[in-house]
C-alpha cells in the first residue's frame, strides 16, 4: 500500500536517496514530543521541516489533511510520519515465571 500522493511522499522506494529535511525533523518531534501530544493527543502526525502539516487517526487520514492545507504551486513536499502516543506506565514490565509442579 503507497501513502504517498501527487504531493505528499510519506515513502521511498528502495535505493531512492534520503530527503534532506528527514532527520532534522525527527528530532524537532522528538524534542516536542510533549508539546505534540498536548496539542494533538494520540494521533499521526506529518512533519515537514519543524511544521506540523497533516493529522490524522490514521497516515491515509494525516496525508489527505496535508493535502489540503499546503500551498497552491506544484512543490512535492517529503514529511516525516510521527505516532503520538501517551507511554503506557506498564511498559517493560514482564511478568515473574511461574514454576508449576507436576
Amino acid at each position: 500500500m503507497s501513502w504517498n500522493t501527487n504531493r505528499v511522499r510519506v515513502s521511498q522506494s528502495a535505493g531512492e536517496p534520503v530527503p534532506d529535511n528527514m532527520w532534522q525533523d525527527f528530532a524537532w518531534a522528538h524534542q516536542h514530543r510533549k508539546t505534540l501530544l498536548e496539542t494533538y493527543g494520540e494521533q499521526v502526525i506529518l512533519v515537514y521541516h519543524g511544521q506540523v502539516i497533516g493529522v490524522g487517526a490514521f497516515i491515509d487520514e494525516a496525508v489527505a489533511d496535508a493535502e489540503q492545507h499546503l500551498p497552491d504551486d506544484d512543490s512535492i513536499v517529503t514529511p516525516i510520519v510521527e505516532f503520538l502516543s501517551y507511554r503506557s506506565p506498564l511498559t517493560g514490565l514482564r511478568a515473574e515465571p511461574t514454576h508449576h509442579k507436576a
